[in-house]
């Protein structure tokens, strides 16, 4: 999911050059992480992939 990764970090560095206030940074981009969190668990059942035990 090479697409989803490049979108991220193309949301990351905008959200790096227009907001300079790290709690807004923080609130802005806490939400957005469900996306990529999501798009690796589809991978990883997709993939047979699970972390490693504890």
């Amino acid at each position: 999911m090479p697409e989803a990764r490049d979108a991220w970090g193309t949301f990351k560095r905008r959200l790096n050059e227009e907001v300079t206030d790290l709690a807004a940074f923080g609130q802005i981009k806490a939400p957005a992480t469900d996306v990529p969190m999501g798009t690796a668990e589809l991978w990883g059942d997709a993939h047979g992939w699970a972390p490693p035990p504890a």
